[in-house]
C-alpha cells in the first residue's frame, strides 16, 4: 500500500479513539507479524504525515483508511533481500502474528 498520497484523517470522536485503542491492543509496537505473502516484519510507529487516519494527529502504529472504521491498518517495517528496510501500512486482514503454514513447498 502506497502511503505517500495520504493526507491524514484526524477524527476527534470518542468512538474513533476507542476503535483505535482496541486495534492498538491487538497489534502493539514491537509485535512480530507475517504478511500473507510470507514476509516477516515488526509493528512500528510511523510519523504523522504518513498516517492514514488517527484520533489526535500524533504518531501512531495503527490507523483506519477512512472514517468508516472498516479498513484497519497497521504500520510495519520489513527488511528485504538486500538488507533495505521498508515501512508500509498493511491491512490488518493481510497480516498475522503466526507464520504462514507451508505445505508441500507452497504457502497457505
Amino acid at each position: 500500500m502506497d502511503t505517500s498520497q495520504y493526507k491524514g484523517i484526524v477524527d476527534e470522536s470518542d468512538d474513533f479513539a476507542v476503535h483505535l485503542e482496541v486495534l492498538a491492543g491487538l497489534m502493539p509496537v514491537g509485535t512480530s507479524v507475517w504478511h500473507r505473502s510470507g514476509r516477516q516484519g515488526t509493528v512500528i510507529t510511523d510519523h504523522v504525515p504518513h498516517i492514514p487516519g488517527v484520533h489526535s494527529g500524533k504518531p501512531s502504529h495503527v490507523a483506519f483508511a477512512d472514517e468508516t472504521l472498516t479498513d484497519a491498518l497497521v504500520c510495519v517495517s520489513w527488511d528485504n533481500e538486500l538488507g533495505l528496510r521498508w515501512i508500509c501500512w498493511a491491512r490488518l486482514d493481510d497480516i498475522s502474528k503466526k507464520p504462514p503454514v507451508v505445505l508441500g513447498g507452497s504457502r497457505r
